[in-house]
């Protein structure tokens, strides 16, 4: 993680963007979760702005969910900081939750 530099934030956010856009023209109707191994705004939050922008999805809120289980999360624009903790012993990661509409 420390050796990750901003060309390479760039990169796998388009990366990300490209694979979420075929996903979701392929299936309509469908919940897709989007998870990165990320805290970086472009691969996170920025990555679900681009396909709030250009695409017809609807959010969908875990807040539930992610306390029912436990996790420590802080809630981005689009979706959820899933932070590090002892009893869970996890990584840091966003996720996102949402419906495609066409």
């Amino acid at each position: 993680k420390l050796k990750i530099d901003e060309s390479a934030i760039r990169r796998n956010a388009a990366q990300q963007e490209r694979i979420l856009n075929a996903i979701i023209e392929r299936f309509p109707g469908r919940l897709v979760l989007y998870s990165v191994c990320s805290f970086t705004a472009p691969e996170s939050d920025g990555v679900m702005d681009a396909m709030m922008r250009t695409q017809a999805i609807e959010l969908l809120d875990i807040d539930g969910f992610l306390q029912r289980y436990k996790f420590a999360f802080r809630r981005g624009r689009y979706g959820y900081y899933l932070l590090p903790t002892p009893s869970l012993n996890n990584d840091l990661f966003y996720i996102s939750l949402f419906r495609t509409k066409r």
